[in-house]
């Protein structure tokens, strides 16, 4: 699975259902990318290319100078074309002793330059948003979006009690943090949750949590399976900076189908609008008469802004029209 290349999958379909044509073209693939957007000028009416940014996609360091470069010349080669670029990412960021804290300044540089080229811009938080806004001309429409569901979405999930008493997980990710695991086992005891899947790469379950819980390991799925894993849960658990959430596929995942979220590193209101108690729940405060049913319905309402449906309404009117077939990298 690879987040940033299953969401262009899914908005791809979702704008070709609404009349637009396109064609997915990889970066690193058989396939010279510069030379099929050259060729895309020769279709009939206007073009859009639709550039999906995340930096480490595009090189180890995370600064790809030389798709900045090669866009650049695209641009003034083929000065027709309407360029957009969704930002999944801007730039790394850590401590002195990491290498993203060093090269984090050229992470900046390129992403700035590739959205100074672009007619529009689009991003899945507001801070992004802020970011990139500071540093295009008024002219250029600045869009945030979080992330819809990769896996598809439920039209009418099942109430939260009538599902299988059930915590998902999804593994894969880095480390979980010291406090992850027994904020788990007390979420699970009060809620009285004795099954837990974990789906995707697996996880190890400490020793003490699998002895009272039945625990189930997936594996890696295919988007139908891990939509019916979805389907069959309860509630779901999620360990994330709470500063990222717009750009949290699992969570886009669970708001989709109904699963009410479990953050372990979320407490009040936090980044795009969501609220502890409304839109998700903290393992910390949490009681056995927790509203899971209000919960699922007020993330589910935070969803629909940006659903898969939404979101291609929204490509549609900043420069994605019926006409125009997005080149999507």
């Amino acid at each position: 699975m690879c987040g940033v290349g299953d969401h262009a999958r899914r908005l791809a379909t979702a704008l070709e259902a609404r009349g637009v044509e396109s064609v997915l073209v990889p970066y690193h693939g058989e396939a010279d990318w510069r030379q099929v957007l050259r060729s895309s000028v020769k279709t009939d009416g206007p073009v859009t290319w639709l550039v999906h940014y995340s930096g480490y996609g595009y090189a180890k360091r995370g600064a790809p100078l030389a798709l900045l470069r090669e866009l650049r010349r695209l641009r003034r080669d083929c000065p027709g074309v309407r360029l957009l670029t969704m930002f999944h990412e801007l730039y790394a960021s850590g401590p002195p002793w990491t290498s993203a804290f060093w090269l984090s300044p050229l992470q900046r540089q390129v992403a700035a330059g590739l959205a100074c080229l672009s007619d529009a811009v689009f991003t899945n938080r507001q801070a992004s948003g802020e970011w990139l806004r500071a540093r295009l001309p008024a002219a250029v429409p600045v869009t945030v979006r979080p992330v819809f569901s990769n896996f598809g979405e439920w039209a009418d999930p099942t109430p939260p009690a009538a599902r299988p008493a059930r915590l998902l997980l999804f593994g894969g990710g880095p480390p979980r943090t010291q406090g992850f695991w027994p904020q788990v086992e007390a979420a699970m005891e009060r809620l009285q949750l004795p099954e837990l899947v974990v789906v995707s790469h697996a996880l190890d379950v400490p020793a003490a949590l699998a002895a009272r819980v039945a625990v189930r390991q997936t594996g890696v799925l295919e988007p139908e399976a891990m939509a019916e894993e979805l389907r069959a849960a309860r509630c779901g658990g999620l360990e994330y900076n709470p500063d990222f959430l717009g750009k949290s596929g699992v969570l886009a995942a669970y708001a989709a189908f109904g699963v009410v979220p479990l953050l372990t590193r979320g407490r009040g209101r936090l980044s795009e609008g969501l609220e502890e108690g409304r839109h998700f729940l903290s393992p910390v405060d949490l009681g056995q008469g927790a509203d899971l049913a209000n919960v699922q319905t007020e993330l589910r309402h935070w969803y629909e802004g940006h659903s898969i449906e939404a979101s291609a309404e929204a490509y549609g009117e900043i420069g994605v029209a019926s006409a125009s077939p997005p080149r999507r990298m």
